[in-house]
């Protein structure tokens, strides 16, 4: 049966090219007051950040780079910031590099989301019974300054 619950929340603020903020982060607030146990974070990445603030995700870019289902649709969203189509006969992966740099995709370091988990179980005994095995951390704060 189901033991737990895992949960992610991502605190690291999105923004437009103009630096407009569109996503603020989030800390599991709603989650640290249900009791969750903060988990540390989880992998750390480099995400691409569309000229709009959205990410573009790297499994869009995989599909593009294998010509996986799905490729159309992520080359239009480059496309319609500003990379040109690929070429017939062009490498996928080659284009994909340009049409980054063209659309104006900026990379963003990620620290990796913030972990949460809940053991599940009938009582309390079962609950603790419940195997984690990452340590417990104090809940993070949105820093105020």
């Amino acid at each position: 049966g189901l033991r737990g619950l895992v949960m992610f929340s991502d605190p690291i603020e999105r923004t437009r090219a103009d630096g407009a903020a569109i996503f603020p982060g989030h800390f599991g607030t709603i989650y640290q007051a249900g009791g969750a146990l903060h988990l540390g974070r989880g992998t750390k990445r480099t995400l691409a950040v569309l000229p709009d603030g959205l990410v573009f995700s790297a499994r869009a870019a995989q599909k593009i780079r294998a010509q996986e289902q799905g490729h159309r649709y992520a080359e239009q969203q480059l496309i319609a910031w500003g990379a040109r189509p690929p070429r017939a006969g062009e490498r996928p992966a080659e284009w994909l590099a340009c049409a980054l740099s063209d659309a104006h995709v900026r990379p963003l370091r990620h620290p990796g989301c913030l972990r949460y988990a809940w053991p599940l179980g009938t009582t309390r005994s079962e609950r603790a019974s419940v195997l984690i095995k990452l340590r417990s951390a104090p809940y993070p704060k949105r820093d105020s300054a």
